[in-house]
């Protein structure tokens, strides 16, 4: 098996176009992998009395969609995992009181399980295995369950309150908030030591080439108000940690939830790059060991299938914010950044690829032009072709990570990740907003309450020394009456 070809996408409306899909069929990849929101369950439906009933039908909706059979056609092998909007409810984790019935929904619509397959019943999700071709030029596939078995996070998400205005928009700003001030969760976003155990017996001498860890959510992504294992301090390190002790050949996260596509990482491949910082090769710095040149590529996220944070004004607008002041995880183009000031971030309609050269090759036709090529491995050599995809399937950013490196390479690759800042670190440089925000809202408060306050106590007390105007016409008259008593 000299190659294999993955395709993966997350974020499908099913009640929008989806003509994304007729690019996907025309690669005719060896899989597709949904990386979360295989459909959005509409809030209203939970209003609507027989919730169960109607998320089943969410799913039978979205299956029958003209993209959903392009898709079916063209590829044999279609996996993946959920994120929230096909779990059931905006944000939701461990506490889903539906989580056994979108197990089964999503294994049963989506994936076509076998009836014992050990997905269903395990006890932290859905999590599960897949290869591609043999040793040595095997392809692992780890899908991650970020919901069945979640803990809470540090402040209880609002995105399902179904009567406040925008509610996905407010808990974003209350998770910004919380790293704001500092305030990670403690509990376990995977929240089960089974998964745990399972992905480190999975990663540890493994004989695969290549490793494709699926996480719904974003891993190393700065962005405070969108959910990522950065608000899940703990468990952000734990895996970083797991993947630099176990060593995996070519491991590569993949993420998706976000509605824009971006590569996480660092451009280290110089020993004049900064340990841990998303700058230029040509930056001057002189603390950080060297990767070898491509391998500071560590995560890659596509979201957007029928939408995008790019879509309309406000949300465009929000977007461009977000990605400027939360950036600094994002790979950019070697040799400056005037070109791609946000770096390697497309927010647009979008699915990803990952081709996975074993024996190395140069470019051909099929890989396109594009806009933004990362410093990589050398197309003859052995490497996996990183790429995101705008929906009419031309490439728009690419990235070649090398296989082969040895174990020690792999490690340092890992060490990398766990020196870049998380959530909370960067959004360490923003308290200042938190000050001068808490100075405003506390200072409107108090003309407010004075605002008030002067309503309530009547004029004539301030202007008679704090007596009230009744009594004291009252006092004057008693004073005279006595002086006309002692005349």
């Amino acid at each position: 098996m000299p190659s294999a070809t993955i395709a993966f996408g997350s974020c499908r409306k099913q009640v929008l176009p989806q003509p994304i899909f007729n690019a996907i069929a025309r690669q005719r990849p060896d899989a597709w992998v949904w990386t979360g929101d295989y459909l959005y369950f509409k809030p209203k439906a939970r209003l609507a009395g027989d919730i169960a009933a109607a998320l089943k039908a969410s799913y039978l909706e979205a299956a029958a969609t003209d993209g959903e059979r392009k898709l079916r056609a063209a590829v044999p092998i279609i996996d993946g995992v959920y994120d929230d909007h096909d779990y059931g409810e905006n944000d939701a984790g461990g506490s889903f009181e539906l989580r056994e019935l979108s197990r089964q929904l999503f294994l049963d619509e989506v994936v076509g399980a076998p009836a014992d397959s050990p997905r269903r019943t395990q006890s932290g999700g859905l999590y599960g295995m897949r290869t591609f071709g043999e040793p040595p030029h095997q392809l692992k596939l780890l899908l991650l369950d970020t919901r069945f078995a979640r803990g809470e996070p540090a402040l209880p998400s609002v995105g399902a309150v179904t009567w406040l205005p925008s509610p996905g928009n407010i808990a974003g700003i209350l998770r910004a908030l919380c790293a704001l001030l500092g305030i990670g969760s403690t509990e376990d976003l995977l929240g089960s030591q089974e998964q745990w155990e399972w992905l480190e017996q999975e990663l540890t001498n493994s004989t695969a080439a290549a490793h494709l860890i699926v996480s719904s959510v974003q891993v190393l992504t700065t962005n405070a108000p969108v959910e990522s294992w950065g608000h899940f301090p703990n468990s952000r390190r734990r895996l970083l940690r797991l993947l630099a002790r176990t060593r995996p050949p070519a491991a590569l996260l993949i993420s998706g939830d976000v509605h824009y596509a971006e590569f996480l990482g660092t451009f280290a491949s110089s020993a004049s790059a900064r340990l841990g910082s998303a700058v230029p090769a040509t930056a001057t710095s002189v603390s950080a060991p060297m990767l070898p040149e491509g391998a500071g590529l560590f995560e890659v996220t596509s979201s957007g299938l029928t939408h995008s944070c790019g879509d309309k004004l406000f949300g465009w607008v929000a977007c461009q914010a977000a990605l400027r002041l939360f950036g600094s995880h994002r790979l950019h183009p070697p040799g400056g950044t005037d070109s791609w000031p946000l770096g390697a971030s497309f927010p647009a309609l979008n699915f990803g690829s990952v081709v996975a050269r074993f024996d190395g090759h140069a470019e051909s036709s099929e890989d396109g032009d594009s806009e933004l090529l990362s410093a990589g491995a050398g197309a003859g050599a052995p490497h996996l072709l990183v790429r995101i995809h705008n929906v009419n399937g031309t490439t728009v950013m690419q990235h070649r990570l090398p296989l082969g490196l040895p174990p020690e390479a792999e490690a340092l690759r890992w060490e990398h990740a766990l020196a870049m800042p998380s959530v909370l670190e960067a959004a360490a440089k923003y308290r200042w907003l938190v000050a001068i925000g808490g100075g405003f809202v506390v200072g409107w408060a108090m003309v407010v309450c004075a605002a008030l306050w002067r309503r309530r106590v009547p004029q004539q007390m301030l202007r008679r020394g704090g007596m009230p105007a009744g009594r004291a016409a009252t006092r004057g008259t008693e004073l005279l009456h006595v002086k006309g008593k002692a005349l």
